[in-house]
C-alpha cells in the first residue's frame, strides 16, 4: 500500500488490500472490491502517476 500515491478515500482508508488492473497496454487502474463491486480508485493516465514501477 505504501506504492500508491494517491491517498485512499476515506471509505477505504482502513483497506489493506488494493486490486490493480491493467488497461490500455501496462497502464493500471486501482480499485478496491467489495462483494461483488469494483471500485475504481485511480486511473494512470501517465506511466508512474498511480505508483513507483520500479527503476
Amino acid at each position: 500500500m505504501d506504492q500508491i500515491k494517491p491517498t485512499l478515500h476515506g471509505a477505504f482508508a482502513s483497506t489493506d488490500k488494493v486490486m490493480v488492473f491493467r488497461y490500455s497496454g501496462k497502464l493500471p487502474m486501482v480499485g478496491v472490491r467489495n462483494g461483488c463491486v469494483y471500485h475504481v480508485l485511480a486511473i494512470e493516465a501517465k506511466f508512474g502517476d498511480v505508483y513507483d514501477h520500479g527503476s
